[in-house]
């Protein structure tokens, strides 16, 4: 590989990629922590509730608490070292996305590919993925001509996709929206299935990542939240690295759970009825309709249709239009079964990309 026209650099970036280490910043105390603890589920959503069993409040008082006090009280149980996520063949914008939310520096060093590869695909790594490095430890990306990449990625359409949950459930309470004293947990721990035993949070990622190249052979570039289990970010983190990214859509993926194991269907819920979301509502609402309509069509799945809410943290901290997806429930039987089957989540995957592209294309 010919890397006479390597060239470092260590700032921000132009366009979305810059914002992109802006949010790194903001979220960062999310960090890989290493091999993944499987999380017992309770059939609620981080900060979804919707069956009877799910209706008490998460906190019943409320308390003021501060982003500033929140981001101390977990620096402060942070661990110094963690795994460095394996992002060879992934976009460099990705890359430097999670590796900054991981803790890490990225290098980001652009070559001439000799290989073939597309524009902007991570050639290697230095420390190499898989390798357990001190947080801040600067880790080298090679990536494929960025000019190319800066002019192959202008897409009409950015994505944010959020992965709902992670392997290990943080309890602690953050600002349900902007400037409130009520507060929710930062990131629930998600269902389990019924029949498979997975947790919802690998379900979800194995979908989010074929929605994910669903969305790119669509023409869209999509930022991803997570692409890994062992992450810690809570519901306004994650919805502040789709408002860097200047997303035309933030979609959350969720499973669903329920006390009665014959419940069964898909939903797509929406940011609305609050002051925090009013700029985003109407455009939020059509895009639940869009994705609503597309993910029953494809899949077969019960339509259980579009839902207003106002009390989703994801949601509230949002600046972009935001839709969560319930895919299915896990606590059916047969559903829990399909959603862990590669053709399923094609399916849900293809179903979700065919409803944001009407959304986008409106």
């Amino acid at each position: 590989m010919d890397r006479s026209r390597t060239q470092r650099r260590r700032g921000a970036r132009t366009g979305w990629r810059a914002l992109v280490v802006t949010a790194a910043a903001v979220a960062i105390l999310a960090i890989l922590v290493g091999i993944g603890l499987a999380v017992a589920g309770s059939g609620a959503d981080d900060d979804v509730v919707r069956d009877e069993t799910d209706a008490k409040e998460v906190f019943e008082e409320e308390t003021d608490v501060s982003i500033e006090e929140t981001v101390t009280s977990a620096e402060a149980t942070r661990t110094q070292s963690a795994e460095i996520p394996d992002l060879v063949g992934r976009n460099v914008g990705e890359a430097e996305m999670v590796l900054s939310i991981a803790g890490f520096a990225p290098l980001l060093v652009e070559v001439e590919s000799g290989g073939g590869e597309a524009p902007g695909t991570v050639i290697s790594m230095d420390p190499p993925g898989g390798s357990i490095s001190e947080h801040g430890t600067e880790v080298e990306v090679v990536y494929a001509a960025a000019a190319a990449v800066t002019e192959a990625a202008g897409s009409r359409y950015v994505v944010c996709i959020d992965p709902g949950h992670q392997a290990q459930a943080n309890l602690d309470p953050e600002p349900i929206g902007p400037g409130s004293s009520e507060t929710k947990e930062k990131v629930r721990g998600g269902t389990t299935g019924k029949t498979t035993g997975m947790p919802e949070y690998q379900t979800m990622l194995e979908v989010s990542l074929k929605l994910k190249e669903a969305l790119e052979a669509r023409g869209v570039d999509v930022v991803m939240t997570r692409t890994a289990n062992d992450v810690d970010i809570s519901n306004a983190e994650r919805a502040e690295v789709a408002n860097q990214a200047g997303a035309d859509l933030f979609v959350r993926m969720h499973a669903d759970g329920s006390n009665d194991a014959s419940v069964s269907g898909c939903s797509t819920l929406y940011a609305a009825g609050n002051t925090w979301v009013q700029p985003i509502e109407e455009r939020s609402k059509a895009a639940a309709e869009d994705v609503q309509t597309a993910l029953a069509a494809k899949t077969g799945a019960a339509s259980r249709g579009t839902v207003p809410r106002s009390d989703i943290t994801g949601f509230n901290w949002a600046r972009v239009p935001a839709i969560l997806v319930e895919s299915g429930f896990m606590s059916n039987p047969e559903e829990d079964r399909l959603l862990n089957t590669p053709e399923y989540q094609q399916r849900v995957a293809d179903g979700i990309a065919d409803g944001v592209l009407i959304y986008l294309e409106r």
